[in-house]
């Protein structure tokens, strides 16, 4: 009985133990994402491709695109959606779709710099300047 006890805690220990670790990594990369099983963001698609089956593809994809902010997978046809707005900015087009998921684009560097200094964090000048930068460039495209 005191052994089964002792395990029990060991096991809720560990378990707690790897809650913290995964928000603690993603807090300290920015990654603040997860997919939504059967669930797209319908019409705001700007670019759709095929992407090879268990990979980073529609990933890679997103976040090297400004103008994208979430993306939709469809599971067997292996196809990427990328799109310009998030499920939070249009929750009036966030659907229910049977074979296809749902993404959020992870913050990028340069979008954890515009946040802290939204939020009047301290900041490089350096940090300052690149976020600048990246404002003036997504208003003139």
């Amino acid at each position: 009985m005191k052994l089964l006890l002792q395990e029990i805690l060991l096991i809720a220990f560990l378990f707690m133990a790897s809650l913290m670790i995964q928000k603690i990594a993603t807090h300290e990369c920015g990654i603040e994402s997860y997919s939504i099983y059967q669930m797209i963001l319908k019409g705001h698609t700007f670019d759709t491709f095929n992407a090879r089956t268990c990979s980073l593809d529609c990933s890679q994809a997103c976040n090297s695109d400004v103008r994208c902010q979430s993306y939709n997978y469809v599971i067997f046809k292996d196809i990427c959606e990328l799109n310009k707005r998030t499920k939070d900015a249009s929750p009036e087009d966030f659907v229910w779709d049977k074979g296809r998921y749902y993404m959020n684009a992870p913050k990028r560097g340069n979008d954890v710099i515009i946040t802290r200094l939204v939020n009047r964090e301290k900041i490089t000048l350096r940090e300052k300047a690149r976020a600048l930068d990246v404002v003036m460039a997504r208003a003139t495209s």
